[in-house]
Order: C-alpha cells, then sequence, then structure tokens
C-alpha cells in the first residue's frame, strides 16, 4: 500500500460530541491521506464514535492510552505513529478546510526548505458559515516566506497551529513538541520551525476554530501562577537558541503575543525591528476587529457605548476605534475587579451593569469568552443592541 502523504493527527479526551464532525471535515482532498486519533483514556462515548466511523470506510488508525497522559505526549504519540511525509494537528473540536489541503503540499513540495505551510484561521461557535476570519495576511497570494522575510510580520498575530501543515522531517529534528511549554507548545514549536526555515502560506482560511473558553490552551493560560510558570520556561528554552534562529524570532515580533517587554523577559542584544504601520489594520485580531467596526451601521454602534471586557483583546479594540475616529466609548466593564486596571486609555473601568444612565451598545472584548460574556450581557440587558466580532453573532 502507498503510504499517506499527509497525516491528520488528532489527540481527543471527551470530545465524542464533535469528533464525527471534525473527522469528516478532514475528507474531500485528493491527497492520500491517514488520519490519526489517539484517545487519552476519554470516559464518554469516543470510542463509539471512532469505530463507527472506521467501519464507514474512512482511513482511521486508531490508539489509546491506557491512563490519561495530556494534550502534548498525546499529540506526541500520535505523530510518532504517522506514516505520512506531512503532518496537520487537529483538536478534537475543530475542522478543516480540506480543499486547501493539495496546494499547501504543493507549496511545500515547491519549496523543499520551508518547514510547514500555513493559511488563516476562522472562529466559529456553532456553525462555520457563520465564523470570523483572522488573518495573518503574509502575503496577498500563496507564497514562500524566509525567516528573514518574516521580520516585523508577526506581532501580536501568531502563525496559528490549527491551519499549520507541517514537515514531519523538520519537525522530528526541532524535537515535536515539549510537555513542559505546555499550552505554548504549538506557538513555540512552530515558531521555531518557521524562523528557522521559512513558510509557506495560503491568504484565506485553511481551519476553523471552535470558540470555547475551556479549552485546553484558555483554560492553563488564564490561570495567572501557571501562565508565569510557563513563560519562565519559554523565556530559558529561547534564550538559549542558535544566535541566528534567537535572532530571527525577534526580529519577527512574534515576542509581543505575550505584551509584554521582550528586552526585560527574554534578554536579547537586539534593536526591534518596526512593524509596518498597515499591518494591525490588516492581520491578526487587530484587523478583524477594524473591519467589523468599520463595517458598521451607524445606526447599530449608538451610544453611550460600553466595552465589556479589560484584557488584552481591549487595548487593541480601543486602538482600532481610535483609528476610526469613534465617539469615545463612556465606559468599560468587567466581570471582577480583583487584579484589573482601573482605567484604559483613559476610560474608566468599573463592575459589570454598572451605567451612568442609558446604554446605547455593548461591545463584548474578548474572543476565548465572547459566547458566555454575550449570555451575560443579553440576559441583564435584554433590549440592548450587543456587538460581537467572534462568530457568536451581533444582538440588536
Amino acid at each position: 500500500m502507498m503510504s499517506p502523504t499527509l497525516s491528520i493527527v488528532i489527540p481527543n479526551y471527551n470530545h465524542g460530541t464533535y469528533l464525527e464532525q471534525c473527522i469528516r471535515s478532514q475528507m474531500g482532498s485528493q491527497l492520500s491521506i491517514e488520519i490519526i486519533i489517539v484517545d487519552d483514556a476519554s470516559s464518554d462515548n469516543s470510542i463509539d464514535v471512532i469505530k463507527s466511523l472506521q467501519l464507514d470506510g474512512l482511513p482511521i488508525r486508531f490508539f489509546k492510552n491506557k491512563e490519561r497522559l495530556g494534550v502534548v505526549p498525546t499529540m506526541n504519540r500520535g505523530i510518532s505513529e504517522s506514516k505520512g511525509e506531512y503532518i496537520i494537528l487537529r483538536a478534537a473540536d475543530d475542522l478543516s478546510e480540506a480543499s486547501t489541503f493539495s496546494q499547501a503540499i504543493e507549496l511545500l513540495e515547491s519549496n523543499r526548505e520551508a518547514g510547514l505551510s500555513c493559511g488563516d484561521l476562522a472562529y466559529f461557535l456553532n456553525s462555520p458559515e457563520d465564523a470570523a476570519v483572522e488573518t495573518l495576511s503574509l502575503s496577498a497570494s500563496p507564497a514562500y516566506l524566509s525567516p528573514t522575510q518574516l521580520h516585523g510580520m508577526l506581532g501580536t498575530s501568531p502563525i496559528h497551529s490549527h491551519t499549520a501543515i507541517y514537515r514531519k522531517s523538520l519537525l522530528q529534528r526541532h524535537g515535536l513538541f515539549k510537555s513542559e511549554h505546555r499550552f505554548y507548545s504549538d506557538w513555540y514549536t512552530t515558531l521555531c520551525l518557521a524562523c528557522s526555515h521559512g513558510v509557506c502560506y495560503q491568504p484565506k482560511p485553511t481551519a476553523y476554530a471552535r470558540l470555547c473558553s475551556t479549552s485546553y490552551a484558555n483554560a492553563g493560560s488564564r490561570n495567572a501562577t501557571d501562565r508565569a510558570t510557563t513563560l519562565k520556561v519559554l523565556t530559558e528554552d529561547l534564550s538559549i537558541l542558535p544566535e541566528q534562529l534567537k535572532t530571527d524570532i525577534y526580529h519577527s515580533r512574534a515576542l509581543d503575543f505575550f505584551e509584554i517587554d521582550p528586552k526585560n523577559a527574554f534578554s536579547f542584544p537586539f534593536p526591534p525591528c518596526p512593524i509596518p504601520d498597515d499591518r494591525f489594520f490588516l492581520a491578526g485580531m487587530g484587523g478583524t476587529l477594524y473591519r467589523k467596526l468599520k463595517s458598521l451601521d451607524k445606526t447599530r454602534l449608538t451610544y453611550p457605548a460600553y466595552i465589556y471586557g479589560a484584557g488584552a483583546h481591549t487595548d487593541i479594540l480601543l486602538k482600532a476605534w481610535n483609528a476610526l475616529n469613534l465617539p469615545k466609548p463612556t465606559r468599560i466593564w468587567v466581570s471582577s475587579l480583583e487584579n484589573t486596571r482601573t482605567s484604559i486609555q483613559g476610560i474608566e473601568v468599573r463592575k459589570f451593569g454598572d451605567a451612568f444612565d442609558k446604554i446605547g451598545t455593548i461591545i463584548i472584548s474578548s474572543k476565548s469568552y465572547e459566547p458566555e460574556m454575550l449570555s451575560t450581557a443579553s440576559t441583564r440587558f435584554p433590549n440592548i443592541p450587543i456587538i460581537t466580532f467572534w462568530g457568536s453573532g451581533d444582538k440588536t
């Protein structure tokens, strides 16, 4: 039997509800593929779902951990069991745009130095048809970008591992994914591959991520202690990388993702590389927020406007807001005032629901928690228009 070109690795833990939709979304390309599912000792109906799909003739190879090992070891086991030259890692509740697989492989075959191919990521709550696209905007057409060409191009817009197709040989050479990097393991390894070997890029959505505040990454990174401990490990590992790789990572501006000054946290003795002015309005979270605000019918954005959410998302939102010369929001709300700034860009931060008098529009300022925050705001203010950005749907 011919070896598969592409191995799609799906670590699973109690995602039986979503598994079939995820697996079937991998089908439809003309490539020879295998789907490797590694179950991490699930207690739901996941095994029954997998066996049923095997009986349907889908190219599934199934492995089961005897005891729960966690996401990263489960992911690495799937890679080790794979037979393809190229690897996709897919969360069990996410979806693929299988029609993009062939072009990604063609790009990788034409650019043998590239470590991976990637694309844009779409976020959805219930249906991918309602997804919001977060674009990398690395190129207007399919292209290969060398490590030097990535300088100044990433910033707070990571190369999402959801969209990546990895060259397995280089992924193995770099040591797969490190358990001690936890919820940043894919960020670290993907970045090292891109800044060591360059990246191929398709300027279109290649994967769909389900909005979920309880995902492995969101649940882990929201714990301040866990996040600080993991960042310390990342700092140490980044500091001992080869000088050229360290230089290219620094110049890519990828460390901006952590909302900290990399000169202090990572001690890299390099001058900063500027990000082109227009990238904020094109790429990543900033581009998504800017495009949505710009497209709003003025009758849907009434005043006074209240922003619900006070994290890094809100700083980016306000940058887009100010660039469009929109009237200043009246107040910023948070669910809890503990460990929260008292003001952001001169706008007072108060407990959710605290209002001067009337409320014109509520703006939900969070990606991971948008569904929950929309529900909370809708319940508390059933007759007030609410604007969202990431696929939850506006309420008007």
